[in-house]
């Protein structure tokens, strides 16, 4: 068993790191950061928040998750004199219970945040250019220009469908995904 501890932590330790240096983490959890193609279309159904407490689709829950279970499994017993199979036991809880706080964390640290240093609430009202179709049936992504930078976004019309290249206004923006309407001459 103690290999399979070892094995989880540093497996799961490196792709922690990759993530962190790398700056991967942000984009790995949500369906909503796709980039979609053309040939690409996601359904609109307006649920898109996943409730906090399924994160078994996170694969930061599952990284965490991993790598607290191995270093519980494989640091405890050279702390406490304990049997495997409640080792095991305590791995496991350990594991699943720091790897759901931590998605819960990161979530919060996440709700807001964009790749601007502008929150991306202040986006609401701005104009904006489709560069990727969108309509109330399928998301299409926007381009904003902000004061430092451009940002695209996730984007679908409540009204009408909009062709690419037509400007915009965001009306909301709602789970990191903005609602526009075609923006009157």
């Amino acid at each position: 068993m103690e290999q399979i501890y070892l094995f989880c932590m540093v497996a799961s330790g490196i792709l922690i790191l990759l993530t962190v240096f790398q700056g991967i983490s942000s984009s790995v959890d949500m369906v909503e950061n796709i980039d979609a193609e053309h040939s690409f279309d996601v359904t609109h159904d307006h649920s898109h928040e996943m409730p906090a407490w399924i994160p078994f689709f996170s694969l930061r829950f599952w990284l965490y998750s991993a790598f607290l279970f191995g270093i519980s499994g494989y640091v405890t017993p050279m702390l406490y004199v304990i049997d495997n199979k409640q080792l095991l036991y305590i791995s496991i809880v350990f594991g699943f219970t720091g790897g759901w706080i931590i998605h819960l964390l990161m979530n919060k640290l996440h709700l807001n945040s964009s790749s601007s240093h502008e929150s991306i609430l202040a986006l609401v009202g701005k104009d904006a250019r489709v560069i990727l179709h969108c309509s109330n049936k399928e998301y299409g992504k926007i381009s904003v220009q902000t004061a430092t930078d451009r940002i695209h976004l996730l984007a679908y019309s409540e009204e009408e469908s909009i062709k690419e290249n037509e400007a915009v206004i965001i009306v909301q923006i709602k789970d990191n995904i903005a609602i526009v309407k075609k923006k009157q001459n």
